[in-house]
């Protein structure tokens, strides 16, 4: 087995771990089941890719987030190492191929949603494969208790029964008491393991700003503070409006979200990470995997539904340890805007039914039919055809969701795929006898390698200037072989989709359970409203109410954040107008001693420094050790 710093040195360039790196993955390599708790930014993806790699078998990570999956996949083919995702935007056929490989194959890492653990295909696969770690990321999820309960994640306890002596590592940055002690009894932990680092960070500073003016307060904070930044808002409309107003104000900045094209996305983030803009404007989907370790500061522009996403948000500034900045702005409308779109996100079943009803009629699928069939859809054609309100629309979908009705995804671009279904020797025979598709295949040959054993993305515009014809003249016969049998070709598209995880019910038939819906709108009803007293609590050092809400203790205030340098500002006012007040009564004299002997000890060096700050500004007169008052004062 290859050393862990070998491992790290050839694949990653390091020659040491950042703290309880190295923790982490020896437990895991000693066999043991692990929660690893570390802040944004600290290092989490290594810590199951290293110790994958010094195994024997296949990883597989189940992880909730498809941009996400995509980036880790991108990463390791960069670095060599097969790897491979499964979602609900592939086909059975892409899904089947790609398992297979997992199996015969030299795939090492598996990414896989967790809506496909429990799917028939899949758990008769995994039983088959050589497993060396199941890695959970953002394990929270599994948590009722958590802050984005996934229930597909509770299904994770059913691969390990497959694979009981394989080890767990589950991975999060942020998680209360509560969630820590769920994450561990859902995934079946054989012994309670956690491994953590704390969650204060000391370079961090955070102010929230209360403010009728947002914009132009964004603009001053652009402006006065220095280096490369994030600022996060709610919706993707919003993305590229906020950035296209900074623009006009003279301020670099770009925009970021999930539906924007991958080429769009990539250069963009390109960008950024170059420092040829100097703001990104985006939803939450930025930021996940992105290592810059120098932003300086991030704004939330909108507030976030709960302070474990603002934390983690948060977190990606100063990754390297500098002095960084989080700015919160708001005002009473984006208080009334968060509880309104907490209520809105729990529609009746009533609701949920007739959501249900109305998809199943737009994909045009059969009562009792559809299951394990992925259908594109535009969620505003929808709406109108049916007319339905979208906000509503979308939270019944994601309650479809989380009761493995349906798995969903956003409206984001997905490339095209190719699947070369025949041998080569079938494949030339076709050839020869298909004069009119011989350029095409040969393309895709000689540009996609691996074509004829799994699904490869291609792109179509990039062969049709290589080939120096139109896309119709790539996309057309592309279809024309795929109807024929020859290939598997799923077209680029940047839609939203869902796929029918059971058959389609009579909407009647359709029940949300009472975890999903109750006890998930008593809980999220608690973390909106623990956002709300976060930014409005002004007596308390923001850096320990954040900590203290993680679980840990601080008995010192950071003395950076708002409060605590209002705080400071007040405390000297009171300190000097005490001074003002003592030395206004003439009939006692006062020595600089004597004078702090009328205060606590452990103020002693701040009343030194106002007095002297008084005698350097004529405000007091020290004559012969004797302190008095100017007429100036």
């Amino acid at each position: 087995m290859q050393s862990i710093h070998a491992i790290l040195k050839q694949y990653f360039g390091y020659d040491t771990f950042r703290s309880l790196q190295e923790d982490i993955i020896n437990s895991v390599l000693q066999g043991n089941d692990t929660l690893a708790l570390l802040p944004t930014g600290g290092g989490k993806s290594m810590c199951y890719q290293i110790p994958a790699l010094a195994m024997e078998g296949v990883c597989i990570v189940v992880s909730p987030l498809v941009a996400l999956m995509k980036d880790q996949v991108d990463q390791l083919v960069k670095m060599g190492v097969k790897a491979v995702s499964i979602t609900s935007q592939l086909s059975y056929r892409e899904i089947d191929i790609a398992l297979d490989n997992c199996i015969f194959g030299d795939v090492k890492f598996l990414f896989v949603s967790p809506e496909r653990l429990s799917s028939e295909l899949f758990t008769i696969r995994l039983a088959n494969m050589n497993v060396c770690l199941f890695a959970i990321d953002e394990a929270h999820c599994i948590s009722q208790w958590g802050y984005d309960f996934r229930p597909a994640y509770i299904d994770i306890a059913l691969i390990r029964e497959i694979h009981p002596k394989v080890p767990i590592l589950a991975l999060t940055a942020t998680a209360t008491e509560d969630v820590i002690i769920d994450i561990q009894q859902k995934l079946k932990f054989k012994k309670e393991n956690v491994l953590r680092k704390s969650f204060n960070r000391n370079n961090l500073i955070y102010y929230t700003i209360e403010t009728e003016d947002k914009f132009n307060r964004l603009v001053n904070v652009c402006k006065k503070t220095q280096g490369s930044g994030l600022i996060y808002v709610r919706n993707r409309k919003a993305t590229q409006q906020l950035a296209e107003e900074l623009k006009r104000q003279g301020i670099s900045a770009g925009y970021y979200h999930a539906g924007l094209t991958a080429q769009d996305r990539a250069n963009m983030q390109d960008l950024w990470l170059h420092n040829k803009i100097r703001l990104m404007v985006c939803t939450n989907a930025f930021g996940m995997g992105i290592n810059k370790p120098d932003v300086r500061w991030v704004v939330h522009y909108d507030l976030p539904a709960t302070l474990e996403a603002y934390f983690q948000e948060a977190g990606r500034a100063g990754r390297d340890e500098q002095p960084a900045y989080a700015f919160t702005l708001f005002n009473n409308t984006d208080v009334l805007r968060l509880r309104e779109f907490y209520l809105m996100s729990y529609p009746s079943t009533i609701d949920i039914r007739r959501v249900y009803q109305a998809l199943g009629s737009y994909c045009k699928i059969a009562i009792e039919g559809g299951e394990n069939t992925t259908h594109e859809f535009n969620i505003m054609e929808m709406c109108n055809t049916f007319n339905l309100n979208p906000a509503m629309v979308y939270a019944a979908i994601r309650f479809l969701e989380r009761d493995k009705y349906i798995a969903f995804n956003d409206a984001y671009f997905k490339p095209a795929r190719v699947h070369i279904n025949y041998s080569k020797t079938t494949l030339y025979d076709f050839q020869i006898r298909n004069k009119e598709y011989d350029y095409i295949i040969k393309g895709l040959l000689r540009n996609y390698s691996g074509i004829l054993s799994e699904y490869v993305i291609i792109n179509e515009q990039l062969m049709a200037r290589k080939l120096n014809l139109r896309v119709d003249q790539i996309t057309k016969p592309l279809t024309d072989m795929h109807n024929m049998g020859v290939l598997d070709y799923v077209p680029s598209s940047n839609t939203s989709s869902v796929t029918y995880l059971t058959p389609r019910y009579q909407s009647k038939d359709v029940t949300i359970s009472y975890e999903n819906y109750e006890l998930r709108k008593l809980n999220e009803g608690k973390k909106i409203q623990t956002v709300i007293d976060y930014v409005t609590n002004n007596n308390v050092c923001r850096n320990i109410q954040l900590i203290s809400y993680l679980g840990e203790t601080l008995t010192t205030n950071c003395e950076k954040c708002d409060v605590c340098l209002t705080q400071k500002r007040e405390s000297k006012l009171a300190l000097s107008q005490k001074i003002t007040a003592l030395l206004s009564n003439e009939t006692i004299v006062y020595s600089v001693s004597t004078l702090c002997n009328e205060f606590a000890p452990h103020l002693h060096a701040q009343v030194v420094q106002l007095i002297n700050q008084a005698i350097d500004d004529n405000k007091i007169i020290l004559q012969f050790d004797s302190l008095k008052l100017s007429t100036n004062h």
